[in-house]
């Protein structure tokens, strides 16, 4: 069972609802956004803060999985939540993975199998203090 608190941030509806309703079906709290906006907006304002974040990078509005994933490693309140980065485009994986703050990157098209055992891994990672 999982115990993992999950901020989904993914502009797609049906991967967005397929990974809530398998991450929920598995015990793990999902807050979701559709946009870059409203993901960091909530994430900013979640309390306690999310185990983990699930970030698409290529999103809607004025911000961004990049923007998303920069301002968070600014804040030192956020900074410590590990973030496994979703993308399907292989240069932004490439990119993505110099990244500082992306935790791992998982390659669209992704099995259940395979998010479950990152989320569910992530139940064992704290944030730093």
């Amino acid at each position: 069972m999982c115990h993992v608190s999950v901020l989904l941030i993914e502009d797609d509806t049906d991967i967005r609802s397929a990974l809530r309703e398998v991450l929920e079906a598995e015990g793990c709290t999902v807050t979701e956004a559709s946009d870059g906006d409203s993901g960091l907006g909530m994430l900013q304002s979640m309390d306690p803060l999310p185990d983990v974040l699930l970030l698409d990078l290529m999103l809607p509005g004025a911000l961004n999985g990049w923007d998303v994933l920069c301002v968070k490693q600014l804040d030192e309140r956020l900074r410590g939540i590990p973030v496994v980065v979703l993308t399907a485009a292989p240069p932004q994986e490439a990119r993505a993975r110099s990244l500082e703050g992306a935790s791992l990157i998982l390659k669209k098209p992704f099995s259940i199998p395979q998010i479950l055992s990152v989320v569910t891994r992530m139940e064992h990672v704290k944030p730093e203090d």
